[in-house]
């Protein structure tokens, strides 16, 4: 997050709790900014020699990269916490907050709500560079990062919960599936999560695909399962996109959806392999291929998968750390 710091709150009084957002900077987690540079520098001149040298490197780094990457622009607006000397934080829009509310913000888990806190987890680290990779990593084993879900009921009942607490929309990201039999619907559950998503403005991400598992196309297929591919592989990905993308890949087809004319092209030896999909484990057996990962994101960027998502990958890398 990206953090304007009130001069009116440089003084004495707050020194201590100043300090702490020093550590949350130093360790790439936000940025810093003063509202008026010259009254930061007066202050940071009448500190002990200890704080003074700490503050001292911290507003060079940050006057350095703001006049080199124009970084006010590279955080999403809705991420930038203004902390000032009022007496109660407003959570709208423009977010002005005290500053115990700042720190209480810096002091909390980012909050990553998931239908499956395992298998998209590990399948959103492959929409993400390398370096947000390992940063997800790391801030997992410090317990930065605070993975919510367990099922889209619980996940729905987890947003539903929290949605509206001081806070959480600043720090939550949130991704589903769309469970979307045909192009252009999504399941009944799922409208549901979405509905309890913009009640709150919470960021949130529904799959344009049925599930994580159709963003497994042929090439990543390949990366990660040895061998050929089997009958119901050659069967699956000879079929169109919108057929991949909304078959229920663990599964198969359903006798409702085999009707359907979303697959009335398809030839009877074609349906008779999809009558099966590839069962329970197809994503993490594909996703937890952690060596893959980075051929995976290639493809991705290769086949514009990350352009569905538009800003929404920016905006939880900006909430991982700074993004230079």
């Amino acid at each position: 997050m990206f953090f304007n710091i009130s001069s009116a709150l440089l003084n004495e009084d707050n020194e201590l709790l100043l300090m702490l957002f020093i550590h949350r900077y130093e360790d790439g987690r936000i940025f810093i900014e003063f509202d008026d540079l010259q009254v930061a520098e007066n202050w940071i001149a009448s500190l002990s020699k200890a704080h003074k040298d700490r503050w001292s490197m911290l507003l060079r780094h940050s006057i350095q990269l703001s006049a080199r990457f124009n970084i006010k622009k590279t955080y999403p607006s809705t991420l930038i916490v203004n902390v000032t000397d009022t007496e109660e934080s407003s959570w709208d829009e423009i977010v002005k907050v005290t500053l115990n509310d700042a720190f209480s913000l810096i002091d909390q888990s980012i909050k990553l709500a998931l239908e499956n806190s395992r298998n998209d987890l590990l399948f959103l680290k492959t929409l993400l560079p390398e370096k947000y990779r390992d940063r997800i990593d790391v801030l997992i084993s410090k317990g930065h990062i605070e993975v919510l879900g367990g099922g889209i009921g619980e996940l729905k009942k987890i947003l539903e919960l929290r949605g509206g607490e001081k806070g959480f929309r600043l720090l939550s990201w949130t991704m589903f599936d769309s469970d979307a039999p045909q192009p252009g619907t999504v399941g009944k559950a799922t409208q549901e999560i979405i509905d309890v998503c913009e009640q709150n403005s919470l960021t949130y991400h529904c799959l344009k695909k049925r599930s994580i598992e159709n963003y497994i196309n042929e090439d990543i297929y390949i990366l990660t399962h040895r061998g050929p591919l089997n009958e119901r592989a050659k069967a699956i990905y000879s079929m169109n996109e919108d057929q991949i993308s909304h078959l229920n890949m663990k599964d198969g087809l359903s006798a409702d959806e085999k009707a359907s004319e979303l697959y009335n092209n398809l030839p009877p030896e074609t349906l008779a392999e999809l009558t099966q999909g590839f069962g329970k484990r197809f994503a993490h057996k594909t996703f937890s291929c952690v060596g893959a990962h980075e051929d995976i994101y290639k493809v991705y960027q290769k086949n514009s998968t990350l352009d569905e998502f538009g800003s929404k990958l920016n905006h939880l890398a900006s909430l991982l750390g700074r993004p230079v």
